[in-house]
């Protein structure tokens, strides 16, 4: 689908890494396709991806909201980890669980 121009790598605290591929299409289209890899439960091997693919059209309003997250999340900590979630940190808390408290996805 595409030829990579770069490509960066954050591995997160907990057992996830991001991959963050700025990439272009055959039409000269630029995009960007970030993966989240994540080891598969204990019973299997391997990993699980997830990806989302954001086109040149929606970096502007893509980056800007996510400043909007990242500047409300700086003021209220608090909903970066509500109670009731494990700290990605401790990995030995088990498995996160969505706290009913949190806002519904839009």
């Amino acid at each position: 689908m595409s030829n990579a121009l770069a490509s960066w790598r954050l591995k997160s605290a907990g057992s996830r890494t991001y991959f963050f591929d700025l990439k272009e299409t055959k039409t000269n289209n630029t995009y960007l396709q970030v993966t989240e890899s994540k080891p598969k439960g204990k019973d299997e091997d391997g990993f699980e991806q997830n990806r989302i693919f954001l086109f040149s059209e929606d970096f502007e309003e893509w980056f800007k909201t996510m400043g909007e997250v990242y500047r409300h999340l700086k003021a209220h900590p608090d909903q970066a980890n509500p109670p009731g979630r494990r700290d990605p940190k401790d990995r030995k808390s088990g498995n996160a669980k969505r706290d009913s408290r949190a806002p519904a996805r839009t």
